[in-house]
Order: C-alpha cells, then sequence, then structure tokens
C-alpha cells in the first residue's frame, strides 16, 4: 500500500536578492487509498508542493518519504499529469498511451488499454492522430498515458482545467474509481467539482497547509 509523508517541509525561493518562502512548515501523512484535494489561490505553492511529493524539486528543508523511503529522485511509483499534454501530435491516441511501454520494452497489454479507453469515453480516437483530437480528448489521453503502467501514486496539476462540464465529470467520475486501490492527489482550482468525491480537501492558505472537513467546510492545520 502506498503511502507518503511530509516533515516539517520548507520551501524557499530567491527572487533577486530577497529570500520568498512559498511552504512553511508542511506535515503530511496519506497512508490510505483514495482522491485528495489540493486547493489554493495561484501561486500559493499548490505545483511546488506536489513538485516535492514527486521528486522533481526538492525542499529548502525538511523530508520527504513514500512508503518510508526518504526520495532523492523521482520515484517509479508515481505517475504525473501536467497541465500540458505533452503528447505526440503525429503519434496516434493509442501510440501516445503505450509510448513509455515501448521505451522500457514492456508487455502491452491491450485487453487493459482498451478498457481504459472505453471508461474515459475514448474508443472512436484510438487510432485517431493526437493533432486531430480535441482539447478535451487530448487531456484524456495525457490520462490514460499517466495510469496505463497501474502506478501506486497519480498526481494531477489542474486535469479538468478548461473542460467542458461532461469532460470534466468524466475525469472526475473515473478518478473515484482509480482511486480505490491508490493514492491520487488532485490540484484543483474548481473544488466545488470535486467535493462530493474528495476523501479529503486540503487547502494551501499562506505557505501553510489546512484539511477541509468537507460536511462543516472547518480547516484544521496540518501538523
Amino acid at each position: 500500500m502506498a503511502k507518503i509523508k511530509l516533515v516539517n517541509i520548507n520551501k524557499t525561493f530567491w527572487q533577486k536578492d530577497y529570500p520568498l518562502q512559498v511552504l512553511k512548515r508542511i506535515n503530511l501523512l496519506i497512508d490510505e487509498p483514495g482522491l485528495y484535494v489540493l486547493c489554493g489561490p495561484s501561486g500559493s505553492g499548490k505545483t511546488t508542493l506536489l513538485n516535492l511529493i514527486s521528486g522533481l524539486d526538492f525542499p529548502t528543508s525538511g523530508k520527504v518519504y513514500i512508503n518510508d523511503k526518504l526520495i532523492d529522485y523521482k520515484p517509479t511509483n508515481i505517475a504525473l499529469i501536467f497541465q500540458n499534454h505533452y503528447l505526440f501530435n503525429d503519434l496516434t491516441a493509442f501510440d501516445n498511451v503505450c509510448l513509455s511501454a515501448y521505451i522500457t520494452n514492456q508487455e502491452i497489454n491491450l485487453e487493459s488499454i482498451n478498457l481504459l479507453f472505453k471508461q474515459f469515453q475514448l474508443t472512436h480516437i484510438i487510432n485517431q492522430k493526437v493533432k486531430f483530437c480535441s482539447g478535451g480528448e487530448k487531456q484524456r489521453i495525457s490520462i490514460l498515458r499517466a495510469i496505463v503502467s497501474n502506478p501506486e501514486i497519480i498526481i494531477a496539476d489542474e486535469p479538468t482545467g478548461a473542460l467542458d462540464e461532461k469532460t470534466a465529470n468524466i475525469i472526475v467520475d473515473n478518478f473515484k474509481k482509480l482511486s480505490y486501490k491508490r493514492i491520487i492527489i488532485v490540484i484543483t482550482h474548481n473544488k466545488k467539482l470535486f467535493k462530493k468525491v474528495a476523501d479529503k480537501i486540503f487547502n494551501l492558505k499562506n505557505g501553510q497547509l489546512y484539511e477541509e472537513n468537507t460536511k462543516t467546510m472547518e480547516e484544521s492545520h496540518c501538523i
């Protein structure tokens, strides 16, 4: 079972000659599968925090543990879904999803891949070049590419941003199903969209992390 533990995390960036502390004494423990939502105003440090969890960046001080191991590189059991799709336009949707398997010579399970395309309502474009796909289709393709390797942890940065309501709900519904067996952390400005399905909602304010009670809307400081 996957586990994420942050211990007294601080992160400071330098702007010219002045330090800017983005994260202050962040403590967090996630040790159960579920859908965890991270909210906060633009520039509050949400993406920075997820970069630390995923090993793309390192804290100024404090420690990040994945499965009780102190990370000093990007763990292979974490899949990232970015705001930008980073897809290959001249490859088909299927080939984009399977690209990592091609590169690493992993066996491709056609049945499971076809099922994913069906679940995300993408069967009709499975053999279509990505350059002919809509923005919503590209976003879902990038999600499939991230989850096809069956990661223990999925981190998604604004996966429903700029999508129509129908497409956004397809993504939310599938994230909830996937979260029964893994940890999924989602950054979003649309708290309302995820509120009914989130297991926990966290708010990042002034560099500090608070857990929101989804029933009372009250917040408690994560310490």
